[in-house]
């Protein structure tokens, strides 16, 4: 699977390829130790999973696969194969207080919502669950849409 990793000390982060979770596990465990990191799996593609890192706390970010979802919306006639729309989910955890996580702008961080921190250990299990159905893991944590 093609990822981005982002740390911070390069614009546009680093692209490699992970073929196996072990090997992305492997990788966000090492990124974890280093305080922060935004990892992108299937970087550029739908449906994408974005993993935040702030050492043990992680925040995720999924977009669903284009036309996903458009059952729900009133398309007004249109064919839905002319509709360009993907659904995104940010997750939802218990954390007691904001976290900072960087923006995507080098080394800038921004606090994030306590609502929307999970642990790191959650994080991981999303990225398993997602090598093995590239869909969204709903049944791990929580999640809350947000188109």
């Amino acid at each position: 699977m093609k990822i981005n990793i982002f740390n911070g000390t390069d614009e546009n982060g680093v692209d490699m390829e992970c073929a196996t979770f072990e090997e992305a596990e492997k990788l966000i465990k090492d990124c974890s130790k280093k305080r922060y990191a935004n990892i992108s799996f299937n970087h550029n593609k739908y449906p994408n999973l974005l993993v935040q890192i702030n050492g043990k706390l992680a925040c995720l970010w999924y977009d669903g696969k284009v036309g996903e979802c458009l059952d729900e919306f009133d398309l007004g006639g249109k064919d839905p194969k002319d509709v360009f729309y993907f659904p995104s989910w940010v997750s939802n955890g218990d954390y007691d207080k904001p976290v900072r996580f960087l923006t995507g702008s080098l080394k800038k961080t921004e606090s994030t919502e306590a609502e929307r921190i999970v642990t790191l250990e959650q994080a991981i299990a999303c990225i398993a669950e997602f090598y093995k159905t590239q869909s969204r893991p709903e049944n791990i944590i929580n999640w809350e849409r947000r188109n």
